[in-house]
């Protein structure tokens, strides 16, 4: 059997752990189940939209999983206000992982029903 030696494994690790923090953030999105608008707000003529995306936090680069490395868990609260035309019945939270670059979504959570 033989052994790999690399030497210099702690800037090894550093790096991996900064390619991760990097590539792949989470965020958070707020998602309304459904709108309807009188009038068509664009030039579509489409009234009735589903699944709009009300709120992204912390921002729409989402926040680095550099802790669940560091510590192998991760806990989150944020606040933010909701608009008063928003339905707060049809509201529901979506999280996901995605790579920065490729955009590839590696794994997702909700609150849909």
């Amino acid at each position: 059997m033989s052994k790999i030696k690399i030497p210099n494994q702690r800037a090894v690790e550093k790096s991996i752990k900064s390619i991760f923090e990097l590539l792949f953030p989470t965020t958070h999105s707020f998602t309304e189940a459904e709108i309807e608008f009188q009038q068509p707000p664009g030039s579509n003529g489409e009234t009735k939209f589903y699944d709009v995306i009300r709120l992204m936090l912390p921002s729409i680069n989402g926040i680095s999983l550099r802790q669940l490395i560091d510590q192998g868990d991760l806990s989150f609260e944020f606040e933010d206000v909701i608009i008063s035309d928003w339905n707060i019945e049809k509201l529901s939270t979506v999280v996901y992982i995605q790579n920065s670059i490729t955009k590839e979504v590696y794994q997702t959570g909700s609150t849909f029903q």
